[in-house]
């Protein structure tokens, strides 16, 4: 509980998270003697903190980083031949001392279950900032396309969602560093397909490159007006709460999505990139008052939304109109 309790005292938790805190301190009121314990703890580094705020989830990837490493025997270091070795330190900062101690005291009381939770919020938060390098990139075409984000189309070789991949592509958009796989596997870059390449392929690769254009992510189907047959996608200007992209769905195919969260951070929830570009961890596949299943139409179907506010998001190879 030892993690939960600094995360509720730095504000880092989830919405369920905090309110699982807060129950077990109504529960357990011995507790909050341990959490003013953590409170004065942290107050001591809060006096060397300095005037710029760290990156946002900092804490959890050190924390996570320290937690890999814990157990972990390093091969010693190959002796360099006629070369001194450098004076050793023999004092440490203060702020030294206190971040050391303080990591000696969370990671002494996580135990194996806790250093689990410690990977998977660390993997969630990598996640994150990968799907706000995504929404770097969409922006970019944005500013240069009125405001449109790449669109999904009916007709080969743009009917399918990854096909965004190859839009960004063409426009060169794509920042480096972004991956499209899973944040708990190696860094995978985009394939640097363009519309020209994919058109060339034949039947069976070009489906094989669709499955995989998006890696684990999804993205917008598109929609239909109303009585209308043109497959419209999402804009700026539309309502910021809408999301653009995601963790992908489990799924036999591309249109086959299976009940469940995101098979990604371990079916506990998905990433979620919204339209005014934030990222947030959603511990259920709905949003809203309706209860508007992500990556279901109004249908329940894996296909373009009925109507601008009928959010899907399909795996690479969904394709807005199925079959």
């Amino acid at each position: 509980m030892d993690e939960n309790l600094i995360g509720y005292l730095l504000k880092a938790l989830d919405a369920d998270e905090q309110r699982e805190v807060e129950r077990y301190l109504r529960e357990h009121p011995e507790a909050h003697q341990r959490l003013e314990l953590l409170r004065r703890r942290l107050d001591l580094l809060a006096v060397d903190a300095g005037e710029d705020e760290p990156p946002a989830g900092l804490w959890v990837r050190s924390l996570a980083r320290v937690a890999e490493h814990k157990c972990r025997t390093l091969p010693a270091a190959p002796a360099a031949e006629g070369v001194a070795p450098p004076p050793r330190a023999t004092w440490w900062r203060r702020a030294d001392v206190l971040v050391a101690a303080l990591l000696l005291i969370v990671l002494g009381g996580l135990g194996a279950a806790g250093l689990v939770r410690l990977h998977q919020k660390s993997h969630v938060v990598v996640c994150a900032d990968n799907l706000r390098q995504f929404d770097q990139a969409l922006e970019a075409y944005a500013d240069t396309h009125n405001g449109q984000y790449p669109w999904v189309g009916a007709e080969m070789p743009k009917n399918f969602a990854g096909s965004f991949v190859a839009t960004l592509n063409e426009a060169h958009a794509m920042p480096p560093g972004l991956s499209i796989s899973c944040p708990g596997e190696p860094a995978r870059p985009p394939r640097e397909f363009t519309f020209a390449d994919l058109s060339g392929l034949p039947p069976d690769e070009f489906r094989s490159v669709a499955r995989s254009l998006a890696g684990c992510y999804s993205y917008s189907l598109g929609y239909q007006e109303a009585g209308g047959t043109a497959l419209l996608g999402l804009t700026r200007a539309m309502d910021g709460r809408l999301p653009i992209m995601a963790d992908a769905p489990a799924a036999a195919d591309g249109n086959a999505v299976l009940a469940g969260n995101s098979p990604n951070h371990e079916g506990k929830g998905q990433n979620v990139l919204f339209i005014d570009g934030h990222v947030e961890f959603r511990t259920t596949r709905t949003l809203g008052p309706d209860g508007d299943d992500i990556y279901l139409n109004a249908e329940r179907r894996v296909a373009a939304g009925r109507g601008p506010r009928d959010a899907v998001l399909g795996r690479s190879d969904a394709v807005p109109f199925p079959e």
